[in-house]
Formats: structure tokens, C-alpha cells, sequence
């Protein structure tokens, strides 16, 4: 009986340890950069964005996720490394 007591608090033990780490990997995810407007911070990114000038959604890109500054949801980047402006406004561009 002692040693089921044992066991059961080694198994708790480490089941609370392991918590803790994904629970400060989500937490240090928190503590990001500040994003320019219409940017939002995203820990899970993709690992390239569309631009205005490029809408090619055929790209290779691996599994991983890349933590970092994302145009927010209506808005794409002008340009590689550029600002995010209105969808529309890729279009309106001659």
C-alpha cells in the first residue's frame, strides 16, 4: 500500500512538472514584441506572408511555427518586409 501511496505521488509529481513547462511556453509566448498598426503578434505563424505582389499561396513551407508580427485579418503586406494595408488596397493599386 506504501508503495502504490509512493507511486501515485511520483505520477502527480511529474504530471504537475510537466504542466508547469507547457504552461511557461504558452506564458513566454505572451511576452512579445510590439506590432506596427494593423499587426498582430502570432506565435504559430506561417512562415512567410502574401504581399500585395505576390498572392501565390504555392509555397513549400515546413511544419514548425514562427513566432512574430502578422498582418491582421482584412489586411495584407505591401511588400516583403513592408507595412500591412487594406486587402482592398492591394487591388486599388495600378
Amino acid at each position: 500500500m506504501k508503495c502504490l501511496i509512493l507511486l501515485l505521488v511520483v505520477c502527480v509529481t511529474v504530471c504537475c512538472a510537466q504542466r508547469i513547462v507547457e504552461n511557461k511556453d504558452v506564458l513566454a509566448c505572451h511576452r512579445h514584441l510590439e506590432c506596427m498598426p494593423n499587426e498582430v503578434y502570432n506565435c504559430c505563424g506561417v512562415c512567410f506572408e502574401l504581399t500585395c505582389d505576390n498572392q501565390s499561396r504555392n509555397r513549400s513551407c515546413d511544419a514548425r511555427c514562427y513566432k512574430g508580427c502578422y498582418c491582421a485579418d482584412g489586411y495584407t503586406r505591401r511588400w516583403a518586409g513592408g507595412g500591412c494595408v487594406r486587402d482592398a488596397a492591394c487591388s486599388d493599386r495600378g
